[in-house]
């Protein structure tokens, strides 16, 4: 098989001509290392799976790149070096970043576009030259967790993987860590192998909620950064909660690059009249860093600041939402030295309202109490919008169906409500959501303390008022100033040219 490679100054990137997918990575760091990867997309087939639930019926297959041989492009430059293969039903991206930005140059980004036929779930699976025990992590998006394969069903061997999934040689201690875009399943059916479900397209429902197939015929784009690494021995429960938030920043920042866009004015000069003519002389005539961030001096590394946007057109409210990425997040800070001076704004007024902002909470009421679940006397649904149904008891209020964390849509609520006329027994066991009692919640409160606060585990959302901080009086504009001598001149140019029309 012909390999394509690319190359850095950290890694060797083989990608086979044949498939378009890696086929090696050399870390260049660690003595060389090399780790073979037969990189593969595989199709388990299905008549059980919905939404919800994975019922393969075997064992994966390969999937057919089509009848046509494909189109491979290789782009090599001084930024990144690219392999781009075109199949009938795969798009493929390899980049290897080159200089610059290490952190960038030290992950392999790989892209796919893909489309899946009916009952089938795709997975691109991963089967490398690492001896890892049948032991993987995955990351829940705060802490890395121990998985391992335990052999059957194959649906046994899938886990949650939030920002990303890992195996580990621990003789050699080499690491290959496999960071996604965005959430999905992950599992291991052999030792040395990890695969991601990137594709689903399903022909019936599994009774769990969602009332119709989940089937979706769109071509899908899934993107993961690969590391190779040597990590050393075991670490400590301090350094492990520092690797689980460096994760959590890497995956933040990759997937919300920043773009930095610059304007240049041929013909614009800077203060002393240089011509402006490349990014460096931008940078220097032009303020090119904003620091908001007042007296608390950024952020600390556990903790993220998701959200910072104008909650409408006609309010002075901003909303901020604060998310917790680490195990030990205990930080707090006054609202009026978040923000710096420099911005001519004070910020005031400060609440505490719920995830979509349609509701602020009392203060002190965080977390909100977990709804209760009791029977429907009545027989009947409650109309009111948002209601969710349960399979277990009164006190369980954590399941949903025979499912965590099912949320029922409108026609499967349609759907309960004709099994309730028909007597149904299975239906008759469903447990309705009570109606919070109105004059029971407790009226909104301003926090006094005007104090931005944030435990472990923890997404909070704040609003405030920004207000200026320059009294009318205060505010000092610039003095237009006329070049008389200029005027003239131009007054005596327009009479010549008056003159000899």
């Amino acid at each position: 098989d012909t390999r394509i490679e690319l190359s850095n100054d950290l890694y060797s990137v083989e990608i086979s001509a044949g498939t378009g997918l890696i086929s090696a990575l050399v870390d260049k760091r660690n003595g060389n290392k090399r780790v073979d990867i037969n990189a593969k997309f595989m199709m388990y087939r299905t008549r059980r799976s919905g939404a919800y639930l994975f019922r393969p019926t075997g064992q994966p297959v390969p999937v057919s790149k089509g009848d046509s041989k494909g189109v491979i492009r290789v782009t090599k430059g001084s930024i990144a070096h690219t392999v781009t293969s075109k199949y009938n039903r795969f798009d493929l991206t390899t980049r290897l970043g080159q200089g610059g930005d290490r952190d960038v140059a030290g992950h392999v980004f790989t892209s796919q576009s893909m489309v899946a036929g009916t009952n089938e779930e795709i997975v691109l699976r991963f089967d490398t030259s690492l001896q890892n025990d049948n032991k993987f992590q995955t990351h829940d998006s705060i802490a890395w967790n121990d998985r391992k394969h335990v052999g059957s069903p194959i649906a046994a061997n899938f886990f949650p993987m939030v920002y990303g999934a890992r195996m580990r040689e621990e003789a050699s201690n080499t690491q290959l860590t496999v960071l996604n875009a965005h959430s999905m399943a992950v599992g291991s059916q052999a030792a040395g192998s990890i695969e991601m479900m990137v594709h689903r397209s399903l022909n019936q429902d599994d009774g769990r909620g969602m009332a119709q197939a989940a089937k979706d015929d769109s071509r899908v784009d899934v993107s993961f950064w690969l590391m190779l690494e040597n990590v050393g021995g075991a670490s400590d429960s301090a350094a492990a909660a520092a690797d689980a938030v460096s994760t959590g920043r890497r995956m933040m920042r990759f997937n919300n690059p920043i773009n930095l866009l610059y304007g240049v004015d041929r013909a614009a000069t800077d203060a002393n009249n240089k011509e402006i003519a490349s990014v460096d002389d931008w940078r220097s005539a032009y303020r090119s860093k904003w620091t908001p961030l007042g007296a608390v001096d950024g952020l600390p590394d556990d903790v993220h600041l998701l959200t910072l946007m104008a909650r409408d057109s006609v309010s002075d409210d901003i909303v901020m939402r604060l998310q917790s990425i680490g195990h030990s997040t205990a930080w707090s800070a006054p609202l009026d030295s978040f923000f710096s001076t420099d911005m001519g704004f004070i910020a005031q007024e400060l609440r505490e309202a719920t995830l979509s902002v349609n509701q602020e909470l009392p203060v002190g009421l965080y977390p909100k109490p977990r709804a209760k679940f009791v029977s429907d006397s009545s027989g009947g649904l409650k109309s009111a919008i948002g209601s969710f149904l349960t399979g277990g008891p009164a006190d369980q209020a954590n399941q949903n169906t025979d499912e965590v964390g099912v949320f029922l849509s409108k026609a499967a609520l349609d759907k309960l409500k004709e099994d309730q006329r028909k007597a149904v027994a299975s239906a008759a066991r469903r447990r309705l959501l009570a109606a919070a009692d109105a004059s029971a919640t407790p009226p909104v409160v301003r926090h006094a303390s005007n104090m931005l606060t944030l435990a472990r585990k923890q997404l909070r959302t704040y609003v405030f008022s920004l207000h200026s901080s320059l009294a009318i009086g205060d505010r000092v504009s610039t003095p237009l100033t006329v070049d008389t001598n200029a005027q003239q001149q131009q007054q005596q140019q327009q009479q010549q040219q008056q003159q000899q029309q």
